[in-house]
């Protein structure tokens, strides 16, 4: 079984949020959300629990 890290990623420019979307996809990284805002980020935390470390 392969270990997944899972993320939720926050960023307030689409560009790189977007940038920062497909390079961790790249790599393998599995992104659970991608918002721009702290409010949603601490929502999609809640929602996804990405993988801690």
């Amino acid at each position: 079984m392969s270990s997944v890290t899972r993320v939720v990623l926050a960023e307030d420019e689409v560009l790189l949020r977007e940038g920062l979307v497909a390079l961790l996809t790249r790599f393998d990284f599995t992104v659970c959300a991608a918002v721009g805002s702290a409010p949603d980020l601490l929502d999609a935390a809640r929602e996804h629990q990405p993988t801690w470390c």
